[in-house]
């Protein structure tokens, strides 16, 4: 996927994940540098396995709700690093989550807790949604310890299938109790969005967010509520609980196909 120096070419190609296959019309020119910032973070997922340096699998010390029916398992071969792409797989098998517990579904779930942790700044990613009913895939942004400001939890994108086109911000402060405060989901219409790859990214300034899907703002937020602390990477497929619909067996597997995930800080 990733070309130092391209010309046009068309790739076909047949994938074994459902809703994955791509048929590259033109190729692409990868220019990570961005005027203004330094870039402090890229994975371009051009080798043939995950990163471990770099990302961890499952979230660090806890688990998904009980009411969530997959398990985000701790093996990095839930993301199948192929031609330039990250296949972050949800499987339909039963597994155990990090207590035991045992799921019906697998899915992918990749963090930086312990390798990266940034305030402010440029955070994108480029992907392509899953297909399937229930779907629930997310990049978002989160502190070691509580989100008590000046902490918080910011969700670059969100995207639950039932929407159609739709992605989403948010942001959450307080706890996740009796104090949870949150934006609540600020969606935004992507025409193709598991038909094609696009552009997810937020900048990050103190006392601001901006929103961006396709290098287009469609959503800024200003206040004292803006965390001001260094948050982690979190990177998820996954599926809905709340009692909500998920689709046939026959859908899976899919996959949240992330191409690549940048961050920058911006020059003093």
């Amino acid at each position: 996927m990733k070309r130092a120096v391209v010309a046009f070419l068309v790739v076909l190609a047949v994938l074994a994940l459902t809703g994955c296959e791509e048929n590259l019309k033109a190729a692409k020119t990868i220019t990570p540098e961005k005027a203004g910032y330094v870039l402090t973070f890229s994975d371009e997922f051009d080798g043939d396995k995950l990163d471990e340096t770099k990302w961890a699998m499952g979230y660090p010390g806890w688990t998904a709700p009980e009411s969530a029916p997959m398990a985000y398992v701790h093996d990095a071969n839930q993301c199948e690093i192929r031609d330039g792409i990250n296949y972050m797989k949800d499987e339909k098998r039963k597994c155990k989550n990090a207590i035991g517990v045992e799921k019906e579904y697998a899915s992918a779930l990749m963090q930086t807790a312990n390798s990266f942790v940034q305030c402010f700044g440029w955070f994108e990613i480029r992907c392509k949604m899953p297909k399937f009913l229930g779907a629930f895939p997310a990049f978002w942004l989160f502190p070691k310890g509580g989100i008590a400001p000046p902490s918080g939890e910011i969700d670059v994108f969100e995207h639950l299938s039932r929407w159609g086109e739709y992605t989403s911000w948010n942001m959450h402060w307080g706890d996740y109790a009796d104090k949870h405060r949150e934006i609540h989901a600020q969606m935004y219409l992507v025409p193709g969005i598991n038909e094609e790859y696009h552009t997810y990214a937020l900048d990050w300034e103190p006392g601001k967010l901006t929103f961006y899907a396709d290098g287009q703002a469609y959503y800024i937020f200003e206040g004292k509520e803006v965390p001001s602390v260094p948050m982690y990477m979190i990177v998820n497929g996954g599926i809905e609980g709340w009692g909500w619909k998920i689709d046939e067996d026959s859908a899976f597997p899919d996959a949240l196909c992330v191409d690549y995930i940048r961050v920058y800080q911006r020059k003093e």
